[in-house]
């Protein structure tokens, strides 16, 4: 099986051109109200889990470099 690090067509249009679907600009619109008002995460991933985020769909926000979490072990 070969893995590839390239996103799709679509998910590499929808990042040039800002055409994301509904769902995604609910959860970039989540991600940038809480960096204006928070720094911890864990109230991002609050927000995240109430309205029902998949895993797939934070891998897509961590991959894409939406949402960078920062963990304890990070911290200096």
């Amino acid at each position: 099986m070969v893995v590839s690090n390239f996103i799709d067509e679509t998910e590499r249009h929808a990042e040039l051109y800002n055409a994301y679907t509904p769902r995604q600009r609910l959860i970039l619109e989540i991600i940038e109200k809480s960096r204006q008002k928070f720094t911890d995460d864990d109230v991002v991933y609050e927000r995240l889990d109430a309205i029902g985020a998949s895993e797939s769909e934070i891998h897509w926000l961590k991959r894409t470099g939406h949402f960078f979490p920062i963990f304890e072990s990070e911290v200096i």
